[in-house]
């Protein structure tokens, strides 16, 4: 009987880990004046050096680029992201279409970034009016990949895998 607490336990416990996939924010950095995250379920990568990642797949966006906010109510869902995961960390490498669209403004990503070199990750932002392509004015924004903080279901699950193991220990220790 202990032996299957232990068991269930263990398998409570790393299946939250797997449970759900990693949510991979790609913070904005390298550019004064643009600030926030575009975020990405990473179950939707398929592995490629250059796939065309439909916006609806965007499970958030917190964007403020000069002054202008962008939410996840403004993403050009019918609009691409080009990813590279192909090696150990995504990248953003260019775009297909906006990113989003606030009404004021547009947002998308270019390639040819921070350093000039294209499809390193480091896609440029485009900015133009909105209702328009954004492709006015260019900066050259770094995306970094993070994993963004676990969901409270995961952290909810793991702790009863954790607490299901002590339990086991000190029963059999009693």
């Amino acid at each position: 009987m202990l032996f299957r607490k232990f068991v269930f336990s263990v398998v409570l416990l790393f299946g939250a880990v797997g449970a759900e996939a990693t949510l991979i924010n790609f913070n904005a950095t390298g550019v004064a004046g643009v600030s926030g995250f575009v975020q990405f379920d990473d179950s939707s990568f398929d592995g490629d050096a250059f796939q065309f990642l439909s916006n609806a797949a965007i499970t958030d966006l917190n964007l403020l680029v000069f002054g202008e906010v962008y939410t996840l109510a403004d993403v050009a869902i019918g609009d691409d992201t080009i990813i590279d995961s192909s090696g150990l960390v995504p990248l953003i490498v260019n775009g297909s279409g906006n990113l989003a669209d606030n009404g004021v403004q547009s947002i998308s990503f270019f390639p040819d970034g921070f350093d000039g070199t294209a499809s390193d990750g480091d896609a440029s932002l485009g900015i133009g009016p909105g209702g328009e392509f954004a492709n006015d004015e260019f900066f050259a924004v770094q995306w970094v990949a993070a994993a963004a903080v676990p969901e409270p279901t995961t952290v909810a699950l793991m702790g009863l895998g954790l607490a299901g193991l002590g339990y086991g220990r000190k029963r059999k220790s009693a």
